[in-house]
């Protein structure tokens, strides 16, 4: 297993999009979190990595994209994005080679042009007797044209099983490359004495070296996003504060990074104390079914329980549910999901203080104090009431009350309301 070693995700993105710096240092962040909000750290092999870690990667089997790709994973698993991250992300993207399109028309052609000069070597061979330097010149391109192909289809398709084989097995493959080499210069050296077959064995022996590289080089990324989640795995583990957590990597520069909590051995001050300032709450379908909300209730009470806290946290935490991947109900349709809520927030009201306005959570919440399944004419006449009656009963008083305690001055108040309100709107509550 290699060493792992934290790259800066924010550099990277910084590298294509350059007008962030000259923006405030949060606008900058904000952008940023953009991106990171679709789980997109890098690999030690610099190239971007979906965390294995972040709930909506688990279920995709793509764990390796480049910038260039991020576009279409975004266009493939959101049905809608968010105008900022679409803008982000067409910014984000590399700009082709000048001779990209030569590249491509010559990789997906290489292994019929490979083929089709052997069997042209064979033909002058045997039923024209070429001259017999020729057929190896031939013979040598056709070999480069095959090999090359391979290289560039180890870059292209899922090479996992090979991948795994190679890393293994790559020295002997490797050390059978290099007698192969030797036993043609030999095989030349006795057969051939011209001046211009050394040169063609020179070219020969340079581009099936450099293929090989390639493949080396690909196969070991393609190793890496199959295998490589478990070193970030192993190595988080080993934390004090997130012991049997699952954590999510932002950056080891700025303060935007991010924790995912799903027991309450954790200590919020300590977290903080590292410069994690979001968290996400994951709730497991066992206490939901148990109607258990002990583990969530601690972890939500540490919020309240310092003014560094309360402030630190702002509209920076998320929940989610886990388990329910497979259901065809929205989460907020289940009764015991519906029952969970209402108990946790008969203990915890303050989700309009603390919950992002970026993320579903807090859409899920409000939803389990509305009626599920309504045809949309009763939905608009029965559920905008109990909405306005939610927000004036618990949810602005649980929100002011959080106000007061961190020493939210009114103006704040009112943008962090504002907020609410349009998140209420773009949700479509």
């Amino acid at each position: 297993m290699e060493d792992y070693t934290i790259h800066s995700a924010d550099k990277k993105v910084l590298e294509y999009l350059p007008e962030l710096t000259r923006q405030s240092e949060k606008e900058r962040q904000d952008k940023i979190r953009l991106l990171y909000s679709h789980g997109f750290i890098l690999t030690p092999f610099e190239k971007a990595f979906i965390n294995p870690f972040h709930k909506r990667s688990i279920k995709y089997g793509m764990l390796t994209l480049n910038y260039k790709e991020i576009e279409n994973y975004l266009d493939l698993n959101f049905n809608t994005k968010d105008d900022d991250v679409e803008n982000l992300v067409e910014q984000l993207k590399i700009k082709s080679y000048k001779w990209g399109k030569i590249r491509m028309l010559l990789s997906g052609a290489s292994l019929t042009y490979g083929i089709f000069f052997f069997v042209i070597s064979i033909i002058l061979y045997f039923l024209f007797r070429q001259n017999a330097k020729t057929i190896v010149i031939i013979t040598m391109l056709s070999s480069c044209l095959i090999y090359y192909w391979v290289a560039y289809q180890t870059s292209m398709e899922d090479q996992s099983r090979t991948a795994t084989l190679y890393i293994e097995k790559g020295g002997l493959l490797q050390f059978l490359t290099a007698v192969s080499i030797i036993t043609t210069l030999v095989l030349i050296y006795f057969s051939y004495h011209s001046p211009l077959i050394y040169f063609a064995y020179i070219f020969y022996a340079i581009l099936f070296g450099y293929f090989n590289v390639i493949i080396t080089r690909n196969l070991k990324n393609e190793w890496w996003s199959i295998n490589g989640f478990h070193t970030i795995k192993e190595y988080y583990i080993k934390t004090n504060y997130v012991q049997d957590s699952k954590l999510e990597l932002r950056t080891d520069q700025i303060k935007s990074t991010s924790i995912e909590i799903t027991n309450d051995k954790i200590n919020l001050k300590e977290v903080m104390s590292t410069g994690i300032d979001f968290l996400t709450l994951i709730i497991s379908r066992d206490e939901i079914t148990r109607n258990d909300i002990s583990i969530s209730n601690n972890i939500l009470q540490q919020l309240t329980t310092d003014k560094k806290i309360v402030n630190h946290f702002r509209e920076r935490i998320e929940i989610t549910f886990d388990g329910y991947n497979n259901t065809t109900e929205e989460i907020w349709e289940i009764p015991q999901v519906r029952k969970f809520v209402e108990k946790l927030d008969s203990e915890f009201p303050y989700w309009l203080y603390f919950l992002t306005k970026n993320g579903n959570g807090l859409y899920a919440i409000i939803k389990c104090f509305l009626i599920p399944n309504l045809i949309p004419e009763a939905d608009i006449e029965i559920n905008d009431l109990m909405l306005k009656n939610y927000l004036d009963n618990r949810g602005f008083p649980a929100m002011n009350h959080i106000c007061n305690i961190a020493g939210i001055s009114e103006n704040e108040n009112i943008q962090m309301t504002d907020r609410l309100f349009e998140y209420v709107q773009q949700k479509q509550l």
